[in-house]
């Protein structure tokens, strides 16, 4: 699993798409919700946390680098109390090698606004009407929802395929509240 790289430019308030991303506007790619949580994936039956770090542990999983620190997934530590609490109770659920994201009433807030703690499988909420989206109507799609962002997949069975994102913070603009 990889950093997910924007669709827009840095910088752009979403005004420019970054030419190497822009295969998502010819309709090769299927849009997700991104969701507001805690990032944890299954790596060969065994659970990870994304994280950053400034030093390299040997059970450090590396998928990149930004700003002179690494970042990737570390095995959860067992005093991730909350992780532990969900795993337990939906383990049975978990599709293994596949990337999760924690949310609930004690995540960031729960901008998600969920009664309980759930893992959330990335790329399984689809948005059919993004199947050709345009700048326009990503940022008409993120304004008018309350949700963290977008991301698109190549192959939504694939946790290994190219995958692009648009967050609200690429329009320079803060999530919409309820």
């Amino acid at each position: 699993m990889h950093k997910i790289p924007s669709l827009f430019l840095a910088g752009s308030k979403g005004q420019e798409v970054d030419p190497e991303q822009a295969w998502v506007l010819d309709g090769a790619a299927t849009a997700t919700v991104m969701y507001d949580g805690l990032c944890y994936a299954v790596i060969k039956g065994l659970p990870y946390v994304h994280t950053v770090s400034a030093d390299l542990n040997p059970d450090f999983i590396v998928c990149g680098t930004h700003s002179g620190q690494w970042w990737g997934w570390m095995p959860v530590p067992a005093d991730d109390v909350l992780f532990w609490q969900v795993w337990t109770e939906e383990y049975d659920s978990f599709n293994f090698d596949w990337s999760y994201e924690l949310c609930g009433p004690e995540v960031n807030g729960n901008p998600e606004h969920i009664a309980r703690h759930v893992f959330k499988p990335h790329g399984t909420l689809i948005i059919e009407c993004l199947q050709y989206p345009t700048p326009k109507t990503i940022r008409t799609y993120i304004e008018s929802r309350e949700i963290e962002g977008l991301v698109w997949w190549e192959d939504v069975n694939d946790p290994q395929c190219r995958k692009v994102k648009v967050q609200h913070t690429d329009f320079n603009r803060p999530r919409r509240a309820k």
